[in-house]
């Protein structure tokens, strides 16, 4: 079994190359600004270095040819944007789906744990791709072709100025890098205080009532007022900073500008270029010098995209996707008595074993209770036989390999904490299932549930919220088992499934799991008052000792 990481680039180049036509728009791009910042520019410096014989003889048509350029400029601008503001968003979109498919790879091969939150601030990242296109487009070509114009007509009559005018913007891009790469710095440290104070504030609202009952109000808001004030302290010194050194190198482009300028009237003095040319590297070099001070912004914000690009890449590249040669590793599982085995597991979390040389035998068909102190591995053996953690040893299911079969299509999990989908309680439960309304409130009805549902506000077109917030920890529980069952699942797992019902609820709960028939279920749990709907009661700590034993 080898293990391929996620490569992020491979996935942009992937998604591109598939949208090649947003390479085709920087053609465009590139006549456009050569004709609006040289050619146009040519033409108006033959027109300003001698404006009476420009107007003796004006006309409709010799003004539409000055302005020729331009209006061409315009019309391919335009058909550049079009062609990237319909591709980009594809682009970006296709990439984040790709990049999605392989993360849910990645975390069904490997069973890594994430922190959904820190997940979905990287794949925000991708989305910085279309900022560097933008910047790049907007700034960097227009100054590119501006640079390039004025080397050119330096070269063309001086190679020693030509040279020098090559060394003083190579020198001004190098300064501006290095500038701007020490202002994100200092702007990093900035935001990372910031993102302290604000974790400080969710850490005390998450805490609220310890905060209240152990009356520590004052020295939390102690807390938080020296955190704002080292986060005001290096937002100013940032801020300085960068304004210092913006100023700094607009002196050092204008410096540039007017030795280029200087250099421009010693060749025109020498008779080495005219009227026009003087005129033109003097429009040039000011149209060079504006374009360079949204430059300036934009290079910081490109190397800031550029870096956070590379943040997600070595953040994905920990992300590993398992290949299994096996031919065995899609086959899928079948169940006739669903005898359960758990053969030499070994695992640990860090220094802590939880389980070691252990050896379990679950019959099928029954509702088995696994009970033990918290910490001893209940939760554990659940999600290890639902494929959600990785082991050392082997689980089968009649006699079959669980790590060489699917069992999503046989098996349930459902934790103690239940997470839904942002919708209706109907979509929720008919998830993984295509059945109609009716036939759902058919399956609710034979499990007498019925009055639980159509007590819920909109009934089943009640909405849950985001994770199920609008939702009661028992009410989720009701819907993660309901689909379960629609789901017609052989095997069910549930983890500690009554910590959040109350008495009545529970009641029903069981009732419910009484009326369960020809179904494995297995029910991680403190709760002794659940214990006689079990047909079997595995105490895990007195089995841990017999496996020592042995």
């Amino acid at each position: 079994m080898s293990e391929v990481a996620i490569n992020i680039n491979k996935i942009l180049l992937r998604s591109i190359m598939n949208n090649k036509i947003l390479l085709l728009s920087i053609i465009p791009l590139f006549f456009g600004y050569y004709l609006q910042d040289n050619i146009f520019i040519r033409m108006l410096s033959k027109v300003t270095s001698n404006i009476p014989e420009f107007i003796k003889d004006i006309n409709l048509s010799k003004l539409f040819i000055l302005l020729l350029p331009y209006l061409l400029a315009v019309v391919l601008f335009y058909i550049s944007n079009i062609i990237s503001a319909s591709t980009m968003p594809k682009i970006e979109l296709e990439a984040v789906t790709n990049l999605l498919d392989k993360i849910i790879q990645s975390i069904q091969t490997t069973k890594k744990q994430i922190n959904v939150n820190d997940l979905v601030l990287h794949i925000k990242k991708i989305a910085g791709t279309k900022n560097v296109y933008r910047i790049i487009v907007t700034y960097i070509i227009p100054t590119f072709v501006l640079s390039m114009a004025l080397i050119y007509n330096f070269l063309k009559n001086n190679t020693k100025y030509g040279l020098l005018v090559i060394f003083m913007l190579v020198f001004l891009m190098l300064m501006t890098i290095k500038v701007e790469y020490d202002n994100l710095g200092d702007a990093y440290k900035a935001e990372e205080s910031v993102n302290d104070l604000y974790d400080e504030i969710h850490e005390i609202m998450t805490n609220l009532d310890t905060v209240v009952t152990s009356n520590t109000k004052e020295k939390e808001m102690k807390n938080i007022k020296l955190a704002r004030n080292t986060t005001h302290s290096l937002f100013v010194h940032g801020e300085v900073t960068n304004n210092t050194s913006t100023y700094g190198l607009q002196l050092l482009s204008i410096g540039i500008v007017l030795s280029m300028n200087y250099m421009a009237y010693r060749l025109y003095t020498q008779n080495k270029i005219d009227t026009p040319v003087f005129v033109s590297i003097a429009l040039t070099s000011t149209l060079l010098m504006d374009y360079y001070n949204y430059c300036i912004h934009a290079v910081g914000e490109l190397i800031m995209n550029l870096g956070r690009h590379v943040e997600a890449v070595s953040y994905f590249s920990d992300f590993k996707i398992k290949k299994n040669n096996d031919v065995n590793k899609h086959k899928k599982l079948v169940i006739n008595d669903a005898y359960i085995k758990f053969e030499n597991i070994n695992l640990t979390y860090g220094d802590k074993v939880i389980f070691k040389n252990f050896n379990l035998a679950i019959e099928g068909n029954k509702k088995t209770g696994i009970r033990g102190n918290m910490g001893c591995g209940k939760s554990t053996l659940l999600k290890m036989l639902a494929g959600i953690i990785d082991f050392k040893g082997k689980i089968y299911i009649d006699k079959q390999d669980i790590s060489k079969h699917n069992c999503t299509e046989k098996l349930a999990y459902i934790s103690q904490h239940p997470k839904l989908f942002d919708n209706t309680v109907l979509y929720n439960l008919n998830y993984g299932s295509n059945l109609s309304q009716r036939e759902i409130e058919k399956k609710i009805d034979e499990m007498k549930l019925t009055t639980f549902f159509n007590s819920l506000p909109n009934k089943l077109e009640t909405k849950v919220g985001k994770e199920g917030a609008n939702l009661s920890g028992g009410q989720k529980q009701y819907v993660a088992l309901m689909r379960a069952l629609i789901q017609n699942k052989q095997i069910l797992l549930l983890d500690e499934p009554t910590s959040s019902l109350d008495t009545s609820s529970k009641t029903i709960f069981m009732d419910v799991i009484r009326s369960i028939t020809n179904k494995t279920i297995i029910i991680s749990t403190h709760d002794q008052e659940l214990v006689p709907i079990f047909d079997t009661v595995i105490k895990l700590e007195e089995e841990k000792k017999k496996n020592v034993s042995t």
